[in-house]
């Protein structure tokens, strides 16, 4: 029984049983049947056949009512899945956890036409509480690793409070039928254990963590959050456990009254380097919130079989599908409530991680100027105490990572890293900045000329901001990708050179303009943030690829 479909609707299947389904609503048709007999044929599930979808739905209703848990719906594509919407609706309202699972025509027998084909995406609107629209199943993407990370998504989120339905629209090609295996099915990566609920604290279920974790060399991966009291939880937990903290930029651990010994800020050049394969490979790796900035390192956990634990509430932000258990709790409670129940490693652990970061850093040196890893490393060195800085997506973001370091003075980091656009960045922060404290921006010329106009907005409302303009004339950050190897297309699609004076725009705008020449300069400028002034560092984007290079070679 091997084609594509079925190495996604089998493993998906058995992931929903593996946390708790036990029974499951199928309506006959066609497009539906690689996930009707993907059902039929996993063991442990209650499969009962309703001819009418409508009725179908409200079976599913009144045993998941009964029971407390979810109950599946299967259905073929086109009106058989809007009968479904009345049974839909009352459990909204009802708070009653369902897993619907539509089959669907692929994308490109949509508004074609096609028999049986309406647009189910969105098909049930606000009475879900999540809906998910999946491509039609791909050999080459590891099916079986999304369908288990998608079955866990579905099933924690349908019984997360409050409780309710949830809508995975499933694509399928043909052939529908089970077909003769050529070759045995890669086997589906285990399913999660999830633990919902602070209340998890109380009922053994972070015990259980703990028992795990042990004395082990454990690594804490902390990725973005704007919460204060999760990155001092989160400190107290390394101090527990004696742990290294893989910390991003934007985790609020890099700087400040949490930047503690652990805190390591090289690790993207490590996790470069292959080090987490050897001398730093831990031996189970506890993450709190998104992944972080550092590609490497979220390529290393989405590959890596050490053991990990991923803490998260209130979205699913588990990128690499690759938790071996998921904490459904608030980030600063369940790290508070973990530090009291681990057990320090063998300080040598951290030792090794600390020795590691020195290594770098002594291999790197002193950073060229100008250069956009060094204004990232001046950066860190010359804003005042108390200070903001404001990061914008693309390569600014990923050289705070790289460069900035850690730092033990109050200063907090933050940008729209959520959905990682560049538009927008100045008006951030300008609000930022509107708070009070001292706020400083790192931009590339791109994002300036999306979002330029509101420095007119900063001197209005008598806003003080420092932005730092890396002015390299284009988009620098596409000549790290392999889109630069066709030349005859790189300038004019993807590094697009403007040529705009953006001195002259930022000062008919009402800024202050700075052209810096040395870093000492720069420095100066950083010291006196007490106006609206933009401090022009021009670089080269080809050379800013070589130097990148060459650091991390040399890391």
């Amino acid at each position: 029984m091997l084609n594509r479909n079925y190495a996604f609707t089998v493993p998906l299947l058995g992931a929903l049983r593996d946390l708790g389904l036990e029974h499951v609503a199928v309506s006959p048709g066609s497009r539906n049947t690689p996930l009707a007999i993907a059902a039929a044929e996993t063991v442990g599930l209650d499969v009962s056949v309703h001819l009418d979808e409508r009725s179908a739905a409200f079976f599913a209703l009144g045993m998941a009512r009964a029971v407390g848990k979810p109950v599946a719906l299967i259905s073929t594509s086109g009106t058989a899945a809007a009968e479904y919407l009345p049974a839909v609706v009352e459990a909204r309202l009802s708070h009653i956890p369902l897993v619907i699972l539509t089959a669907d025509r692929p994308q490109e027998l949509r508004d074609t036409g096609a028999p049986q084909t309406i647009r189910q995406a969105d098909l049930y609107g606000t009475s879900v509480k999540w809906a998910h629209d999946a491509a039609p199943p791909d050999p080459s993407a590891d099916p079986a690793r999304y369908a288990v990370r998608l079955g866990a998504q579905a099933w924690a989120t349908a019984q997360e409070t409050p409780a309710g339905p949830v809508h995975l629209n499933l694509a399928f090609r043909d052939p529908l039928a089970p077909t003769p295996a050529t070759e045995d099915a890669p086997p589906a990566p285990p399913t999660p254990t999830i633990h919902l609920g602070i209340s998890v604290a109380t009922d053994g279920a972070l015990l259980a963590v703990a028992r795990q974790i042990g004395s082990k060399k454990l690594l804490i991966v902390a990725g973005p959050s704007d919460n204060p009291e999760t990155a001092s939880a989160i400190a107290g937990l390394a101090e527990a456990a004696d742990a290294p903290i893989f910390a991003d930029p934007l985790s609020g651990l890099r700087a400040g009254q949490h930047a503690v010994e652990r805190v390591v800020a090289t690790g993207d050049a490590l996790a470069r380097a292959g080090r987490l394969d050897k001398d730093l490979r831990p031996d189970m790796v506890i993450r709190f919130g998104p992944v972080p900035t550092s590609k490497a390192l979220w390529t290393w956990l989405a590959k890596t079989d050490v053991p990990q634990v991923w803490v998260d509430a209130g979205t699913w932000r588990e990128a690499t599908s690759s938790a071996s258990v998921i904490v459904r709790a608030d980030m600063a409670d369940t790290a508070r409530r973990l530090a009291e129940l681990v057990e320090p490693a063998d300080p040598s652990w951290t030792r090794t991680w600390a020795a590691s970061e020195a290594a770098v850093l002594d291999a790197w040196g002193v950073l060229p100027w100008p250069s956009e890893p060094a204004v990232a490393s001046a950066l860190a060195a010359g804003m005042v105490d108390g200070a903001s800085l404001v990061v914008s997506s693309s390569m600014p973001i990923r050289d705070v990572d790289a460069f900035f370091g850690v730092q033990d003075r109050p200063v907090r980091i933050f940008a729209n890293r959520a959905a990682n656009g560049i538009d927008g960045v100045i008006s951030t922060a300008i609000g930022v900045a509107a708070t009070g404290r001292p706020t400083y921006l790192l931009i590339g010329d791109v994002a300036f000329l999306h979002d330029a106009t509101a420095l007119a907005s900063a001197r209005r409302l008598g806003v003080a901001l420092t932005v730092v303009l890396i002015d390299n004339n284009g988009g620098g950050i596409f000549h790290f990708l392999p889109q630069a190897d066709h030349p005859e297309h790189f300038e004019d699609l993807l590094a697009t050179p403007h040529g705009t004076n953006l001195v002259a725009v930022a000062e008919g705008l009402g800024a202050t303009v700075i052209e810096l020449s040395t870093i000492d300069d720069f420095l100066g400028h950083l010291a006196t943030p007490d106006d609206v002034k933009v401090l022009v560092v021009r670089t080269d984007r080809s050379e800013n690829l070589t130097l990148h290079k060459h650091l991390f070679n040399r890391g």
